[in-house]
């Protein structure tokens, strides 16, 4: 199993792959029980919430959960978030859409 802090893409000629990867890794360890795509996302703008990524996936099929991480103490965005749809296929759809795309100021990963 690919773990998930692989997807942190580097920088520089090696995304297609690691998009590859992760597209798999939703196939095969992604989806849940149920079927369902779990998605990593990463560089998040500061100012992106769950409305906004709710809206921003939902373009692609049904958001099951979604949730931006924040600092305890802070409340603050720590830049990188979870988003489930309901089936793996969906999830593909979206992270291949949406994977290097420019969102609130940021390339999303």
């Amino acid at each position: 199993m690919i773990s998930d802090h692989n997807f942190l893409m580097p920088s520089g000629g090696r995304e297609s792959v690691s998009s590859k990867l992760f597209a798999s890794s939703v196939l095969l360890n992604g989806a849940n029980k149920n079927g369902d795509g779990d998605l990593y996302v990463g560089d998040l703008s500061y100012f992106c919430d769950e409305n906004h990524l709710t809206q921003l996936f939902g373009q692609f099929g049904s958001v099951v959960s979604c949730r931006v991480m924040r600092n305890y103490n802070h409340s603050k965005s720590l830049l990188f978030g979870f988003v489930t749809m309901s089936t793996a296929k969906e999830a593909i759809a979206a992270m291949q859409a949406l994977h290097s795309q420019m969102y609130m100021g940021r390339k999303l990963k």
